[in-house]
């Protein structure tokens, strides 16, 4: 665990959510729970989408209660966020009316949180937004000072970037001529890949949410097109000198299996 916190604590979204922390206190949890629930089909990099919300904290300042959460999420969606627009601001009204579920993720029961927010959106539990919330509460109370575990029963969420590593990894063999093709397959096969993630979290003792940091961190650097350019960038994250070069080197030749060297 201690060398995924070292990939969380590079992750574009664990700094984000630093940022708001220390703008808003604890209130950044629901913030980045909420606006998690209405981060798909962006207009942008993942990583500068995260980047203007803490611009947008920073400039507007920091809501009051949770009515003024989802009032500061609508205003930002609107701004930002505006693919399929009006099913998300749909979305945020439907959350208007559970105030408490949002609590349980600022009290750090977030398989509660999980179960709760799955209910009140009708969604499944195994829904891509839903978890990927749960995994921003997380960084939010991480940047509080908390250092819980995340229960073994939370999976990964599963958008381009973790299929793509799937596909890189061959964990999941897709017989297909490009990788956007494979991308594609298991992006319509979210159950296979949730399970190859599954297994890869009880072979290593990583609960699979924590996964997706060292898988969004290192899938930054896919498109360098090899592996030593990967383990590169990762030095200068200095990710490398804390987890020492033949440990990610291994890492980069597992996850990485079809870049060349």
């Amino acid at each position: 665990m201690d060398g995924v916190r070292v990939f969380e604590d590079r992750d574009p979204q664990m700094m984000v959510a630093s940022e708001i922390h220390d703008l808003c206190g604890r209130m950044c949890v629901a913030i980045l729970a909420v606006n998690a629930l209405v981060s798909y089909m962006l207009e942008m990099k993942g990583e500068e989408y995260w980047s203007a919300l803490a611009d947008y904290v920073r400039t507007h300042g920091c809501p009051k209660g949770y009515e003024g959460v989802i009032d500061l999420v609508e205003r930002f969606t609107a701004r930002r966020n505006r693919r399929f627009l009006n099913a998300k601001l749909r979305r945020l009204r439907r959350l208007r009316a559970c105030p408490d579920v949002v609590r349980l993720a600022l009290k750090g029961d977030l398989r509660a949180f999980r179960s709760g927010i799955a209910k009140c959106l009708g969604s499944s539990p195994e829904a891509k937004t839903v978890v990927f919330s749960v995994k921003m509460a997380y960084y939010g109370l991480r940047a509080s000072g908390e250092r819980l575990r995340l229960p073994e029963d939370l999976p990964i969420p599963v958008d381009f970037r973790v299929a793509h590593m799937t596909y890189l990894s061959q964990m999941i063999d897709v017989n297909v001529s490009t990788p956007s093709d494979a991308v594609k397959i298991l992006m319509s096969k979210p159950k296979a890949v949730r399970r190859v993630w599954g297994e890869v979290s009880k072979l290593s003792g990583i609960p699979p949410l924590n996964l997706d940091a060292p898988v969004w961190v290192i899938g930054r650097y896919v498109d360098l097109g090899r592996k030593t350019l990967v383990i590169d960038a990762l030095r200068e994250l200095s990710v490398v000198e804390e987890l020492g070069e033949a440990r990610i080197r291994k890492l980069i030749s597992e996850l990485l299996y079809l870049l060349p060297d």
